[in-house]
């Protein structure tokens, strides 16, 4: 077949939504021949990887950019910025694509990143076949957890909300043939003609274990340091482990490091947490391989990817039961996972500690290979593409 791919975010070496969009290029590649529409500055890495690489005949890539004013702007802006942006991206990729299908005749659509449900997909401007999602965007901080944001957590909480309620408002979403998603929660809000999947894009990961030996007494948290990621919950719940011995170390930088260092001085935790900075992808892996644990206590995440790493790797993870998480750890049943129901900061902390307790009692031995899920997120794709194709030719 041929397709039309629409990726904003798709580099090479990536994690994360890029990631997800050039996981999504190389598995369409594998069968078909691809057109992808992706933002321009991911052109020079994507035509590297591409040079000598066997897909090289069937990947046509075509960058698309706004002008450098609407650049600066989306800078300047912050999130709204870049959710302004973006839509006016997608609008330029609906043109394209419009003229692409002139010239080439589409048999497919698949619109990758970002995926949101209610955002704009450009590429649902031509009338064929469209595969939609992953999908996300539905899943919120719990109420109860809105203190833990700070103020200017909250500030972006609530600017996120705002512009969501704007953008459908002004945004027609697609009819697709097959819809993805990320998460239970975006399910519920995508109920409409055409096929449903919960697939959440953090299934591509595919890391090694890179260890041997035995576990580490270490809880292990990472992500960028962000309110909504959940980090002083993640304290809380640590100081209140009863398990001798045990050490937690943070990785990742950001914003929120200074309430983080101050929560961990208040907790008295000085001598048992590690603030680790920023590692590259290679050196959290191979710290990840025999953590006793990660833990993941992020509020409203739509897939993620470290916890998907993790799984891959052996080393087992309690998360709360928020978006993507728990259907990851529902697709590795034999990985020993906890998945703590979101109540109460208190209450939550406490069964995060259970849970924890629980785990490195008895911790699992360190794996020698990577543990695949039981689903597998190519075979899904390629049966979405044939099922929006052969919709069609019913």
């Amino acid at each position: 077949m041929k397709l039309l791919l629409s990726a904003y975010a798709c580099e090479p070496w990536s994690g994360s939504e890029p990631g997800s969009g050039f996981h999504a290029l190389m598995v369409a590649a594998s069968a078909h021949e691809v057109w992808v529409l992706t933002r321009g500055n991911n052109i020079p890495s994507l035509d590297e990887f591409f040079g000598n690489h066997p897909y090289r005949e069937r990947v046509h890539l075509i960058g698309v950019d706004r002008s450098d004013f609407l650049l600066r702007l989306k800078k300047k802006l912050g999130i709204v910025g870049m959710h302004l942006y973006y839509d006016m991206w997608q609008r330029e990729a609906g043109r394209r694509a419009i003229e692409l299908d002139r010239s080439v005749g589409f048999d497919l659509v698949h619109h990758a990143t970002f995926a949101n449900y209610w955002t704009r997909v450009g590429a649902a401007s031509i009338d064929k076949p469209l595969v939609w999602g992953p999908v996300g965007g539905a899943v919120n901080t719990p109420f109860r957890m809105l203190g833990q944001l700070g103020l200017s957590g909250l500030i972006i909480d609530m600017t996120r909300a705002a512009v969501r309620a704007l953008v459908r408002v002004l945004v027609r979403l697609p009819h697709a043939s097959v819809t993805l998603v990320q998460n239970r929660e975006t399910a519920r809000r995508v109920r409409r003609e055409g096929e449903i999947h919960v697939l959440p894009n953090a299934l591509s990961v595919a890391v090694e274990p890179d260890q041997a030996g035995s576990r580490r007494r270490e809880v292990l948290m990472a992500a960028r340091l962000i309110p909504w990621k959940g980090f002083l919950l993640g304290l809380e719940a640590f100081s209140r482990v009863r398990s001798e011995g045990v050490r937690m170390t943070v990785v990742g930088e950001g914003p929120d490091r200074t309430r983080l260092e101050r929560r961990i001085r208040e907790l008295g935790l000085e001598n048992r947490v590690q603030l680790a900075g920023a590692l590259s992808r290679d050196q959290l892996v191979e710290r990840m391989s025999s953590a006793a644990l990660f833990l993941h206590p992020a509020f409203r995440e739509e897939a993620g990817w470290v916890v998907a790493e993790s799984l891959n790797v052996g080393t087992p993870v309690v998360a709360l039961d928020r978006g993507g998480p728990p259907v990851l750890i529902g697709l590795w049943p034999e990985s020993g996972s906890a998945v703590v129901p979101t109540s109460s900061p208190k209450r939550t902390a406490r069964a995060l500690a259970r849970a924890m307790d629980a785990l490195l009692s008895d911790p699992p031995p360190v794996s020698e290979r990577r543990v695949p899920s039981t689903v597998s997120y190519d075979a899904a794709l390629l049966g979405a593409y044939r099922s929006a194709a052969e919709g069609i030719a019913q």
